[in-house]
Order: C-alpha cells, then sequence, then structure tokens
C-alpha cells in the first residue's frame, strides 16, 4: 500500500523544516488507487515554497488512524496479509521473506556472503564493537502499507516496547562503554511509542546520536502537535523512506 503523497506531507516537511529539524525527509511511491485520488494535491504541494505551505493550519489535516483501518476492511492485500499473520505469526512471515530474498539472490548466481568470501581468500570475519543499535520499540503505526516488511498498522498495539525494554536499552548504551554512537529509532510509527521520548532523551543526555525512522504523518496525530519541536531540540535525524522513488 503506497503511502499517502499528499499536501500534508508536504507541509509536514516544511513545518519540520521551519524549526530547524535536520532535512533529511523523502516522499513514499504513489501507485494505489488512493494515491493516484491525491497525485494533483502532492504536485502542487511539490511546487510551492516552503513558506507558503508552513502557513497551512495543521488543523486541515487529522488522524490517519481511522481511514487506515476502514480501507484495512475492504482490501484483499490487507486482509491475506492479516490473516497469514494471525495463522502463521511474526516469525514465519519474516523467515518466508528471507527465504524468497535468497531464492531471488540464487537466480542471479549470487553466492551466499560466507561461501564469497572463503572463495576470494579472504580472512574471517571478526565481530567489531556495535556503534550503531538499532531498535524497534513497537509495530503499532497510524498507516498499513504492503512494502511493509513488519506488517506494522493501526491493529498492532499490543505489540510495543516495554519501559522495562527502554531501560535495560539505556543500561546496555552505558555498558557499552561508549562504543554506541548512533541510537537508531525505527518501528511502526516510533513517534506513536511510550518510550520513544524518553529513550531519544537518556541517549542525547549520553552524547548518542538518534536516528528517527519517520512516516511523516504521523506531525498530525493526536498528541504530536510538538513533535518537530521535540526532533529539532534534541538534534534528532530524521529519515522518511521514499519507496516510490
Amino acid at each position: 500500500r503506497a503511502r499517502r503523497v499528499t499536501y500534508r506531507m508536504m507541509h509536514a516537511i516544511a513545518s519540520t523544516h521551519a524549526v530547524g529539524a535536520p532535512r533529511r525527509v523523502c516522499v513514499p511511491r504513489a501507485g494505489s488507487d488512493r494515491a493516484r485520488r491525491f497525485n494533483r494535491r502532492a504536485t502542487i504541494a511539490r511546487c510551492a515554497p516552503p513558506s507558503s505551505t508552513a502557513d497551512v493550519p495543521s488543523e486541515r489535516f487529522g488522524s490517519l488512524v481511522k481511514e487506515t483501518l476502514r480501507e484495512m476492511e475492504t482490501d484483499e492485500e490487507f486482509q491475506t496479509a492479516r490473516r497469514r499473520l494471525k495463522e502463521e505469526g511474526q516469525a514465519a512471515l519474516t523467515k518466508e521473506e528471507r527465504a524468497r530474498r535468497r531464492r531471488a539472490l540464487d537466480g542471479l548466481d549470487v553466492p551466499h556472503f560466507d561461501e564469497f568470501i572463503v572463495q576470494n581468500g579472504a580472512d574471517p570475519l571478526v565481530r567489531k564493537p556495535t556503534t550503531i543499535l538499532q531498535v524497534n520499540i513497537g509495530l503499532y503505526c497510524n498507516q498499513a502499507c504492503s512494502h511493509c516488511h513488519v506488517e506494522s498498522s493501526p491493529l498492532r498495539t499490543s505489540e510495543v516496547m516495554s519501559k522495562e525494554v527502554a531501560d535495560r536499552i539505556v543500561e546496555l548504551i552505558d555498558a557499552a562503554d561508549g562504543s554506541i554512537g548512533t541510537l537508531d529509532i525505527t518501528g511502526g510509527a516510533p513517534e506513536l511509542m511510550e518510550q520513544f521520548r524518553p529513550l531519544v532523551i537518556a541517549a542525547r543526555a549520553r552524547g548518542v546520536d538518534v536516528i528517527d525512522r519517520c512516516n511523516l504523518t504521523v506531525l498530525y496525530e493526536p498528541g504530536q502537535e510538538d513533535l518537530p519541536q521535540f526532533l529539532a531540540e534534541n538534534g534528532v535525524q530524521v529519515v522518511a523512506s521514499l519507496p516510490c522513488y
């Protein structure tokens, strides 16, 4: 499912720029009927100068959760994914995805990485200290995209990180004796998780850089009105995917 390419996202980008947050933002792919319906508005938004976009009141936009849930009830692809997730579980779907990727590589005569190392006489790989720690803090999301490899959606309300686990992550950063320089936070929509802001604050207090894997539309979810300012004040690097380009 293509993420919504609309004036909403362009305004989100402009709002983030307005408060001085990093400019590493991207637009998701088009292709679905919903994306095509909003193509004209997206084109207008891409051409509009940031100053004019930033002046649009955020009240014009709202949460995507209800709309996403409504579409999930009638979309055959979502229904199939939902059924398989319930019957087989996340681990089975992840294993299948890995096998599918391996088959694709085999079709291109690309060897396994370990075999490639041996064939080329390279030294065995030795694990070095962890420098980037990526954590998935929950599968809840205000959208449900077919390209999402963890099948995040508004239905994944129970698979979220607890405070105990978040505290443990901070302990691991402390125990790494300074080797961890970056905390890479993903989801779901990580900003909608209760432990997102505490983790950001704790990491930044320790001099650790933070990456936020953001879909941008969360800027208009209830309770996230101050999110651009929070990200800017904490120097968070915002990375948004561009599956359409």
